[in-house]
């Protein structure tokens, strides 16, 4: 039973029972903020994550062999380093036609690949880029296609065809003619 002074009373028998908390909506990019929810000499601790900081990832292009440069822009403040998930989704293009390790993707202005599946941002960074590699090849083909997803956006890789390839022109001549 809630009472609105604050103390709870329990009906016999109850042994568990979920406390609710209120948050209050911010837009202050902050580290994760704790409180403490004391109960009859026991207590619980409620963690309020930030969701203030988010990443735009724009789609990137190159020819075969060159590497795509996908710019990430940082929206929001932290005043701590803020970890995020990224992956790398196949579309049309597959691992022969790019570099698929997550180890080996690169990122600037010292965000960190932690080589887990994660990257590190610092505190201040508002943008960055995130370079994968591609593999050349001498196929004639069509563009290919494949997804880097970082922090709840994705951008999309589109590979380049650069081999060579051959247009016939149409002609005519006249009967008898050479």
């Amino acid at each position: 039973t809630k009472n609105n002074d604050g103390p709870i009373t329990l009906v016999p028998g109850v042994t568990n029972f979920t406390a609710t908390v209120a948050r209050t909506e911010d837009t202050d990019g902050e580290a994760g903020e704790t409180f403490t929810l004391p109960f009859g000499g026991d207590s619980g601790t409620g963690t309020i994550t930030n969701d203030d900081l988010t990443l735009a990832v724009a789609d990137a292009s190159a020819a075969e062999g060159d590497d795509l440069d996908f710019a990430v822009t940082v929206t929001g403040t932290s005043p701590d380093a803020q970890t995020f998930s990224f992956s790398l989704a196949n579309g049309t293009a597959g691992s022969g036609d790019y570099d698929t390790t997550l180890n080996n993707v690169t990122f600037s202005a010292g965000v960190i690949n932690n080589n887990d599946g994660t990257i590190t941002i610092d505190p201040g960074v508002t943008n960055f880029t995130a370079t994968v590699a591609s593999t050349e090849d001498t196929d004639v083909e069509s563009g290919e296609t494949f997804t880097l997803n970082i922090g709840g956006d994705s951008g999309t890789g589109t590979i380049t065809n650069d081999d060579l390839t051959l247009a016939v022109a149409d002609a005519s001549a006249s009967e008898g003619g050479v």
